[in-house]
């Protein structure tokens, strides 16, 4: 299975990394090595084999799981290669037990790009799907036709599956493209296809139960998979929602008021000051230039006995690039700036370089939260 999402938040540790096609990160996800192991152990039984050495045979089944990593990356790239030549950019493509997720920085603009961007993969990979068909044809030796066919039915599989209609699907991309260009209302779209993929969710939970329930131990794999896509659908009803808060949110109107200090005054001291007026607290040099802000994170390390004799600017951030925000930010802009530089708090500026304030992460996070 396969995704294309937008990374909202400096995502976990992706796994290995193996290069970078087109200039993209590449991992494998050690979940990965289960789906290797899965397929080496099937290929090698199959019956055109059988007349085969057991190295020979587990030689093939190798062969047929390296396949099949290179299908679905090839996959992956077709929908960055569509998204790279519409200038938007891939932080990196993940291959993993149930497929590949290529990370777009940001979502595409108009239905038209949504489309393009979510058909290129399945198309890549039904064009190697049809190269898998001819080869098996033409193959010549069993070895050659079983990975010929290996290679046409695992990709065939992989281009008619993900054009299935619900996120988090190829198909429910493009299913919200085409509500999102009929009706012109995105959101609207995503909450569509979201559903649309928890239904097909369902069924495909139901049908594998039916199969597990029969004595058909194999279909374990399709009930994992309908609960990744019933997660990945929910996910994207979850997204949905924070989009419809984003035109509320603005810089000038998230930054609390600053207290300024010195480096050298006491935790304590900093915190009792800023408490009394719910103000953020911004570290200034000996000529009131801001020169810090203070971490969050660092401060909730510090036990609260020891903070009278620890100073303000060993808890605190320096004001580097990314870190000093135009207070004129809104919206998605916003989440950009906080993605680029992740922090847990920043100075926001007007546009003559004077102090608005400080801004605190966990206020974007409350101000874009259901309870919000």
């Amino acid at each position: 299975m396969d995704r294309v999402t937008s990374s909202r938040s400096e995502p976990r540790s992706p796994g290995l990394f193996v290069g970078r096609p087109l200039g993209i990160p590449v991992h494998l996800s050690p979940s990965l090595l289960i789906l290797a192991v899965v397929v080496t152990a099937q290929v090698a039984e199959h019956p055109d084999l059988v007349s085969r050495s057991g190295g020979a045979r587990a030689a093939v089944g190798m062969a047929a799981a390296a396949l099949l990593g290179v299908s679905i990356l090839l996959h992956e790239l077709g929908h960055s290669a569509v998204a790279l030549a519409m200038g938007i950019p891939i932080r990196r493509i993940t291959l993993f037990l149930f497929g590949g997720i290529a990370e777009i920085t940001r979502e595409p603009d108009t239905a038209a790009k949504e489309f393009l961007v979510s058909i290129a993969g399945p198309l890549v990979s039904l064009i190697i799907g049809a190269v898998g068909v001819v080869g098996v044809d033409r193959a010549s030796g069993p070895e050659a036709h079983v990975l010929f066919g290996y290679l046409a039915f695992i990709n065939l599989l992989l281009g008619f599956f993900n054009l299935l209609p619900g996120l988090p699907l190829d198909g429910g991309r493009v299913l919200r493209a085409a509500v999102w260009q009929v009706g012109g209302d995105r959101d609207v779209a995503t909450r569509v296809a979201a559903r649309a993929g928890i239904g097909l969710a369902v069924l495909l939970g139901a049908a594998g139960l039916y199969a597990v329930a029969t004595g058909d131990e194999s279909s374990l794999i399709t009930l994992l998979i309908a609960l990744f896509m019933f997660g990945g659908a929910r996910s994207s009803l979850a997204q949905s929602a924070v989009a419809r808060r984003l035109p509320s949110l603005s810089l000038r109107a998230l930054a609390r008021p600053a207290l300024s200090v010195s480096a050298d005054l006491p935790l304590a001291e900093a915190l009792r000051r800023a408490a009394a007026d719910d103000l953020r607290l911004l570290v200034v040099d000996a000529d009131g230039t801001p020169s810090a802000v203070l971490s969050t994170a660092a401060v909730d390390a510090v036990p609260p006995e020891r903070r009278p004799w620890v100073p303000v600017g060993s808890v605190s951030r320096r004001l580097v690039q990314g870190l000093v925000l135009d207070a004129r930010l809104e919206g998605e802009a916003v989440l950009e700036a906080l993605r680029s530089t992740p922090a847990s708090e920043y100075l926001v500026v007007d546009d003559a370089g004077d102090v608005v304030g400080v801004l605190a992460t966990r206020d974007v996070v409350r101000r874009l939260a259901p309870q919000s």
